[in-house]
C-alpha cells in the first residue's frame, strides 16, 4: 500500500466506512501505517476535514474523517489482507484532499499521539 490509498473491508459488519492510508510506508518500512476511516457528517461530528461529494468516487455525500478510529497498521499485514481478498481497493485519493485530511490530524482532539507522531515525523502534517 501507498500514501493516499483508500480501500474497504469485504466484511462489512466490520466497518462499511472507506478507509484512507495517511502515512508514507516507503518512508519507514519499520514504521506502522497511519489509516483512518471516513463516515458521513452530521451535525455535531468532529468538523476538523470535510470532504464533499465528488471529491474521491465513492464519496455520495458530506463526509468526515473519523479520526478516533485512526490507527497504526502494518504495510505488510494491510497486504496479507489484501492478498486474501478482505480488502476491496478503491483508488487513491486525491493529493490536495490528502493534504487536507493529513493537516487536520493535528486539529482533532480525537487522533492518537502514536499517529499524530508518525505523521509529524513523516514531515506530513504541515506542523513539524
Amino acid at each position: 500500500m501507498r500514501e493516499g490509498d483508500t480501500f474497504l473491508l469485504r466484511n462489512r459488519s466490520l466497518s462499511d466506512h472507506l478507509w484512507v492510508v495517511l502515512s508514507d510506508p516507503l518512508q519507514d518500512v519499520n514504521t506502522p501505517m497511519v489509516v483512518v476511516s471516513l463516515t458521513s457528517y452530521h451535525e455535531g461530528d468532529d468538523a476538523s476535514c470535510i470532504i464533499e461529494p465528488g471529491e474521491h468516487p465513492f464519496i455520495r455525500r458530506r463526509t468526515t474523517a473519523l479520526y478516533q478510529e485512526a490507527i497504526p497498521a502494518s504495510n505488510d499485514g494491510l497486504h496479507t489482507k489484501a492478498d486474501h481478498g478482505e480488502l476491496i481497493l478503491q483508488g487513491r485519493m486525491r493529493s490536495d484532499v490528502l493534504d487536507r485530511i493529513r493537516r487536520a490530524v493535528m486539529k482533532s482532539q480525537y487522533v492518537a499521539r502514536q499517529c499524530k507522531k508518525i505523521l509529524t515525523d513523516q514531515g506530513l502534517t504541515g506542523s513539524s
